[in-house]
C-alpha cells in the first residue's frame, strides 16, 4: 500500500497549487505597492524617505510659456552714455579660472600684474551641487553680495581685465531638493537624478527664470561684464516626464532670451553647448564650447553660420589645443597653463 493514497496526493496538490497562488498574489501587492510608495519617496541629504506630507505630483499637462513679469528683480537702467563698449564684438583671449583660486586673491592679483597685458578671465561661480562662491545674497545664502571678492574684482577691471562669470544654471541639487515643482520629475513624481547625485530645473519654469535673472543681476553689480549660463539644457533620459508643444531647443532659446530682455543693459548674458546639443541664437551673447577638437570646433562653425555675424568674436573655444586652425577665434585656456 503506497504510503500517501490517491486522496491525500490529490489534497496535497490542491494545497501546493493554493499557495502557489497565495505567494503569487502577494508578490504581486508588494509590488503594486511599491510603485504606489514611489511617489512619496523624497531624496534627501540623509538618504531616501518616505514624505506623505506632500502631495504626489499630477500627471503633468502641456506646458505654455508664462507671461513672465520677474517679481523682486529690480533692473536700473543705466545712462546710455555710462554704457561700456560693445563687448560682444570683442574677440577674447584669456584664462579659466578656478574657483580655488579666489580663495587666494592676492596670489591671483600677483599673477595678474605679472601677465603682459590685460586678458579676459573666467571664473567659475556656481556649480550644480548649488553652491556659490561669493557671498550671494540669492537663496539667503548671504546678506550682501559685496565681499572680499568685489574689491578683487574691481582692482582687475581698473587694470583692464574683461571679467567673466560662469553659473550653472539648471544643473542645482540644493535648490531641486528645496522646490520640487521647479524640477524636472520622473512618472511618479519623484525628481529626475542624474549620475552625479544632483537634481535639473525646468527652463520654462516660471521661478527658475526669476532665479537666474536675480544671480546675473547680482554678478552684473559685482562687476562681471558678462555671465555664462552652464548646464543650460535638458539632460537626455527617457525617464524625465516633461510634456510641452515646444521643441526643447526653443524653450531654451525663449528662456534665454527673456533672461537677456530682463537684464538689457546691465552685461551680456552667454551659453555654453554641452558636446551634440544644437546649437542656439546668442542672441546678444556669446557661445560657449568646451572641445580639444578640431573637428568639433569646425562642425560648431557649421552649425552657427546663419545664427552669429562674427564667429570669431560670438564664439569662444575653451581649449588647451595648440592646432593653429583655433587663431584667430576667442581662445580661453586653463589657469594653470
Amino acid at each position: 500500500m503506497p504510503f500517501f493514497s490517491f486522496r491525500n496526493r490529490n489534497f496535497l496538490r490542491r494545497l501546493g497549487l493554493f499557495f502557489l497562488i497565495l505567494l503569487l498574489v502577494l508578490a504581486l501587492t508588494a509590488v503594486g505597492v511599491f510603485i504606489y510608495l514611489q511617489r512619496f519617496l523624497v531624496y534627501g541629504k540623509d538618504g531616501v524617505y518616505l514624505d506623505f506630507s506632500r502631495p504626489p505630483i499630477a500627471e503633468q499637462q502641456p506646458q505654455q510659456q508664462p507671461n513672465i513679469s520677474f517679481p523682486n528683480t529690480q533692473i536700473v537702467q543705466p545712462d546710455p552714455e555710462e554704457l561700456p563698449k560693445d563687448v560682444s564684438t570683442t574677440v577674447l583671449s584669456g584664462y579659466v579660472v578656478p574657483h580655488d583660486v579666489l580663495q587666494q586673491p592676492q596670489v591671483l592679483l600677483d599673477a595678474c600684474r605679472a601677465m603682459n597685458e590685460p586678458c579676459t578671465l573666467l571664473f567659475d561661480l556656481k556649480d550644480g551641487v548649488g553652491n556659490f562662491f561669493y557671498n550671494s545674497a540669492v537663496d539667503g545664502q548671504g546678506e550682501d553680495s559685496r565681499d572680499l571678492l568685489s574689491d578683487v574684482l574691481a582692482e582687475l577691471q581698473s587694470e583692464g581685465f574683461h571679467l567673466i562669470a560662469r553659473i550653472s544654471a539648471l544643473r542645482d541639487r540644493s535648490y531641486g531638493l528645496s522646490n520640487p515643482p521647479c524640477g524636472l520629475p520622473l512618472a511618479s513624481g519623484v525628481l529626475w537624478m542624474d549620475e552625479g547625485g544632483c537634481y535639473w530645473l525646468d527652463p520654462a519654469n516660471d521661478k527658475v527664470q526669476v532665479r537666474l535673472v536675480r544671480i546675473c543681476a547680482e554678478l552684473f553689480e559685482l562687476g562681471f561684464a558678462e555671465v555664462v549660463l552652464n548646464n543650460f539644457y535638458f539632460p537626455e533620459s527617457n525617464k524625465i516626464v516633461y510634456k510641452s508643444e515646444e521643441a526643447p531647443e526653443d524653450i531654451l532659446s525663449t528662456t534665454a532670451q527673456r533672461i537677456r530682455d530682463a537684464l538689457e543693459g546691465k552685461g551680456l548674458v552667454s551659453i555654453q553647448l554641452q558636446e551634440e546639443q544644437p546649437a542656439m541664437d546668442p542672441g546678444s551673447g556669446r557661445l560657449y564650447c568646451s572641445t580639444e577638437e578640431v573637428l568639433h570646433a569646425q562642425m560648431l562653425l557649421t552649425e552657427t553660420s546663419l545664427l552669429v555675424e562674427d564667429p570669431a568674436s560670438q564664439l569662444v573655444f575653451l581649449t588647451d589645443s595648440r592646432d593653429t586652425r583655433f587663431d584667430g577665434y576667442s581662445l580661453l585656456r586653463s589657469w594653470d597653463e
